[in-house]
């Protein structure tokens, strides 16, 4: 049997030159392109890069532990947020959802965060420009997230693209 790293890596060769019409009824193809460890201050991951054709963008999962064909894996959806996830923005709390996330799947046997290169509360840095950000309440209020730690844990079944 190989090693975390090795089929992520054999994902990564197999999805190199991939191109299909794709999936679904919205033809979404979805491939890997890159894999790394990724230490940090919430545990030991790996940082899995994807591309799909449907936004032509690179998102990314954050991976603890072998999530590989697994079922029950805790997943956290979360969009991109520059100004809070990466300024620390006091408009949003997005940063702190993400390292809440983090720290919550480094402490089980495995779990992923899917990252996605979106601006999911229309607050992002594209829309400061035609006017102010919408104070933090306002902007809480209209965006009505369903997180998986509202009610203590998620499951979801992981299935890679292509397997």
């Amino acid at each position: 049997m190989s090693t975390l790293d090795e089929r992520l890596q054999e994902l990564v060769e197999r999805d190199r030159d991939h191109e299909c019409q794709g999936f679904g009824p919205e033809l979404v193809c979805v491939r890997i392109v890159a894999a790394a460890k990724l230490p940090s201050r919430f545990g030991d991951f790996r940082i899995v890069a994807f591309w799909n054709n449907r936004d032509q963008k690179d998102h990314i999962a954050i991976i603890h532990g072998d999530v590989i064909g697994a079922e029950d894996v805790a997943t956290r959806l979360h969009s991109e947020c520059l100004t809070g996830d990466v300024l620390g923005s006091l408009r949003c709390d997005c940063r702190d959802q993400l390292e809440t996330a983090l720290a919550r799947i480094g402490q089980l046997d495995r779990g992923l965060v899917l990252y996605m290169r979106q601006e999911g509360r229309g607050i992002g840095l594209a829309t400061t420009r035609s006017g102010p950000m919408p104070s933090r309440t306002r902007a809480l209020t209209r965006w009505r997230p369903t997180s998986p730690w509202a009610s203590g844990t998620t499951s979801a079944t992981t299935q890679w693209p292509h397997t």
